[in-house]
């Protein structure tokens, strides 16, 4: 996995971007972009990140549990993660992919990039099955998904607070 990167892809706009695995080092950095990115998504996210001593303990974490964490530069600063956490045990075809994606770079298609990357990583692993949580709202993931054949499985009603709109959404399983 790790020998594919890193990887430098082009926008339609002309714009550049550096895909790679995550490192202990990017701690700050990843601070840094999490502090930007709305409490619905970190909910959704389901980690703690708040700061650098958590994200460093998360980031351990997902390096013992051999996940695939990549990240997206632009001008040195994260602008996008992604993971995929194999399964375990009687799950071991299965895979959950999470992506974030900062407001401001959100509908260029670096989600979509990072979603092709991570499935792909997942199809070398011999992932059968893909879990995406989205909230219900989410009309980006919902088209990324629907382009993929990738159905609804499941629906949890009013799983997360979205305080900034003051109402609940239902998060989305496909």
């Amino acid at each position: 996995m790790a020998e594919n990167y890193p990887l430098e892809f082009l926008l339609k706009d002309k714009s550049r971007f550096l895909c790679r695995p995550v490192k202990l080092e990017d701690c700050k950095k990843l601070e840094e972009f999490f502090i930007g990115i709305p409490e619905l998504d970190i909910q959704i996210f389901r980690d703690e990140v708040i700061s650098e001593e958590k994200i460093e303990d998360w980031l351990i974490s997902t390096f013992k549990k051999k996940y695939l964490q990549l990240i997206v530069l632009f001008n040195n600063r994260i602008i996008a993660i992604g993971t995929l956490k194999p399964g375990k045990n009687y799950l071991e075809s299965t895979a959950e992919i999470n992506i974030i994606v900062t407001p401001e770079q959100r509908r260029k298609g670096i989600g979509s990039r990072l979603f092709d990357l991570l499935l792909y990583e997942g199809l070398e692993i011999g992932m059968q099955k893909l879990i995406v949580r989205y909230a219900s709202d989410n009309k980006g993931i919902i088209k990324l998904l629907n382009n993929y054949g990738f159905d609804t499985e499941l629906s949890l009603n009013y799983n997360i607070n979205d305080k900034e709109n003051k109402s609940h959404k239902n998060i989305i399983v496909s």
